[in-house]
């Protein structure tokens, strides 16, 4: 029985198996698929210390959006740059007038110029650039012109005041003309005329004074060399040596003066020493006069004391000839 059953059931097996060999088995030229080796286990993870957390950084505020860009500028158009600069050079220009003294010796005139300035910033203003530069140009030119008219009229007045009508008689003429004929033209608006007649009235006044002071310096020196002429006769280098070298002095710095062409200033340098020559002299004679004095008291008293002298021996010698 057992027998049977045993014989079929191992014909089973042995089918069973030639299937799975046959399907198991790769079809020849491919190789085998590999044999995957099962991974071993994961190692048991190690602690790491522990470390400690850092905070968050504080949150920084937005930052604030860009400002718009504006837009750039027009450039300037050539007209209204050189009104700017012409009304620059005609504010420089009224400055220089007053310094040279435009507001004391002509204020009418330069009230006048102050007008046509005052028109030309106003075109300014209203950006008519053409008018205003013309406009800046004139009065730039009128301030010009009273200043170098004020210089002439400076130049003028100091020679009345020193007396040098005399040195250049002719030179101060002609620098008079010049002068009238420049403020008739700057009144009349011939400012080319003005500026030319003005310029040659400055010339021939300082020429003039040029003239005078060397011509004064000259005198000066001449009084000077007087004086220290007389005090060198009476011995004041010796007799005031301390004074006669002050004086000394200011003679040379006269001369350094008058070599650099500087006559006022030796003018005023010689006159210094002229004064200081007197002095001395002064001095010196008057100590000449005291030693003059001294010696005709000691002579006076040498005389009294030999007549004294005398009167004694003659009254000795006759004492003795009565004793006889």
């Amino acid at each position: 029985m057992k027998k049977r059953y045993l014989l079929p059931a191992l014909m089973g097996l042995l089918a069973v198996f030639l299937v799975v060999s046959c399907t198991s088995t790769p079809p020849p030229g491919e190789a085998a698929p590999p044999v995957e080796t099962p991974a071993p286990p994961p190692a048991a993870p190690v602690p790491s210390p522990a470390v400690p957390e850092t905070p968050p950084a504080p949150t920084q505020p937005p930052a604030p959006p860009p400002a718009p860009t504006q837009p750039p500028e027009p450039a300037a158009a050539p007209a209204q740059t050189e009104a700017e600069s012409l009304l620059d050079q005609m504010a420089q220009a009224r400055e220089d007038a007053l310094a040279a003294g435009a507001g004391a010796r002509l204020p009418d005139h330069l009230a006048g110029a102050d007008e046509a300035a005052a028109e030309a910033r106003a075109a300014f203003d209203g950006k008519d650039y053409e008018e205003a530069r013309d406009k800046a140009g004139r009065a730039g030119e009128l301030y010009r012109i009273l200043g170098v008219l004020a210089q002439a009229g400076a130049a003028r007045d100091e020679i009345q005041e020193k007396g040098f009508e005399g040195y250049d008689p002719e030179g101060i003429a002609q620098g008079a003309a010049a002068h009238n004929a420049a403020l008739a033209a700057y009144e009349a608006g011939s400012l080319d005329e003005a500026r030319d007649k003005a310029g040659e009235a400055l010339q021939r006044y300082r020429q003039a004074l040029d003239t005078a002071w060397k011509t004064y310096a000259g005198e000066r020196r001449a009084a000077a060399d007087e004086e220290r002429q007389k005090a060198l006769d009476l011995k004041a280098d010796v007799a005031v040596k301390a004074d006669f070298n002050e004086a000394g002095g200011f003679y040379t710095q006269a001369g350094a003066a008058y070599e650099a062409g500087d006559y006022s200033q030796a003018v005023d340098a010689y006159i210094e020493a002229e004064y200081r020559f007197t002095a001395t002299a002064a001095i010196a004679e008057e100590k000449r006069r005291q030693a003059q004095e001294a010696i005709r008291v000691a002579e006076e008293r040498t005389a009294a004391s030999e007549e004294t002298l005398k009167n004694a021996e003659a009254a000795l010698a006759g004492e003795e000839g009565g004793a006889e």
